[in-house]
């Protein structure tokens, strides 16, 4: 049995550590956030599970190794398994199966985790313990490195039926190249180079996550901050300056205020109202409300009351724009609530409107409508950014309400 570990000689840092036997054989390898507290639960008096005391009492050695972050300790952790396949890696499972990380095989190469990786053609990496930890990475990847998640099925026949004839939400929003979805390749520009980068990202994710560049990893944190915030903040700026001159705003919009209407002929009816901050989501400011006017499919009703109770909140701050889910009755209808309150500045709070099927906006601030279409590709985003948040916000809300019903 092996001796006790001083706790004050094992580092408080993310890491992965490794059993031996006392013939020098890597029986077991964990991870850690951090090590000093995950390796102290072995030395207790309490060891949990009969498994692992059998671990502990075959146990001769222990090393550990520290990474740079949790992240790089999810990676190391599985080329160890992969390597060396210790036995107790297998036997602690409780039947469970790793999960994997799946490159399909075809011309735009989808990204998938999985438990059970059947196609020979397609590539895998992996195992990875937990599988919860790999879909957070792999999220925080698709920001550095954009692919498509819209084709989710495995088949390739159902995703050709899946195609688009637009870009989707997620192009728009930079979390996707829009370029394996569509069915008519030809709306995209610089469609050779666009190929080449998707093949790119693909590629790197791979390699990371297999542990092939280790200089690219340890360096990932700064290239993380520098890459993604420098680029989101330089974005967002430019995406408000250009939506103060197109709609002729009387500031920048640096509030926005969000709203949209839930409900099946009115019943359970919800609303929502997001705010984005600076161009970002600011959550602790969203808030929801239940529409108490009788059921009746009346979303311009909803609408008023919604607006009017959010109103009267005159300690919540003033918004420097309000994006309205709907055409141009939604938009009056704004107006409307908005002028009969007596301060001034709530009356010239400019208005915009997403019309059905998103194709045009509307404005308190111009005549005529704009085609979303015409619109810069960074206001675009941000436009339908905020209406697809208020969308998500008020139908969550709405499905609350539904559930507790049928429950009662």
């Amino acid at each position: 049995m092996m001796k006790q570990y001083h706790p004050k000689k094992i580092p408080s840092t993310p890491g992965v550590y490794s059993f031996y036997d006392s013939k020098k054989v890597k029986i077991y390898v964990g991870k850690a956030v951090n090590l000093r507290s995950r390796l102290r639960s072995y030395f207790g008096e309490l060891i949990p599970g009969t498994k692992t005391k059998a671990l502990m009492k075959r146990a001769a050695k222990l090393t550990w190794q520290e990474t740079g972050s949790e992240i790089e300790a999810l990676i190391l952790e599985s080329q160890l398994i992969k390597k060396y396949k210790p036995f107790y890696n297998i036997s602690l499972r409780d039947d469970k199966q790793y999960a994997y990380v799946v490159f399909t095989d075809e011309e735009f190469p989808k990204i998938f985790v999985t438990h059970q990786p059947q196609h020979a053609t397609d590539q895998t990496v992996g195992p990875f313990t937990s599988s919860t930890e790999l879909r957070s990475v792999l999220k925080m990847f698709r920001k550095l490195f954009p692919f498509c998640t819209c084709l989710a099925s495995r088949d390739p026949a159902k995703r050709d039926r899946q195609k688009h004839n637009r870009l989707c939400l997620n192009a728009h929003l930079n979390k996707c190249m829009g370029i394996c979805c569509l069915k008519d390749k030809t709306q995209i520009p610089n469609y050779k180079q666009i190929t080449k980068a998707y093949l790119k990202n693909i590629e790197t994710i791979k390699d990371v996550l297999s542990g092939k560049r280790e200089v690219f990893f340890r360096q990932f944190p700064n290239i993380f901050k520098n890459i993604k915030v420098l680029r989101e903040i330089a974005g967002r700026e430019q995406a408000l300056l250009e939506l103060q001159k197109i709609f002729n705003l009387p500031t920048i919009p640096m509030r926005i205020e969000g709203y949209d209407i839930s409900n099946i002929q009115g019943t359970n009816a919800t609303g929502s109202m997001v705010v984005f901050e600076n161009g970002q989501p600011n959550k602790n400011e969203y808030r929801k409300f239940k529409i108490r006017a009788p059921a009746s499919p009346d979303d311009t009703r909803m609408l008023n009351e919604m607006l009017t109770r959010r109103f009267n909140h005159q300690e919540w701050p003033t918004p420097n724009l309000l994006l309205i889910d709907g055409g141009k009755g939604q938009l009056n209808a704004t107006r409307s609530v908005i002028s009969n309150f007596q301060f001034s500045i709530f009356k010239q709070i400019p208005i915009l409107s997403i019309a059905k099927g998103k194709q045009e906006i509307f404005s308190t601030t111009l005549d005529e409508p704009i085609p979303l279409s015409k619109l810069p590709p960074p206001v675009q985003h941000l436009l339908l950014h905020i209406d697809a948040e208020a969308h998500r916000f008020a139908i969550n809300y709405y499905r609350k309400l539904h559930r507790r019903i049928l429950r009662l």
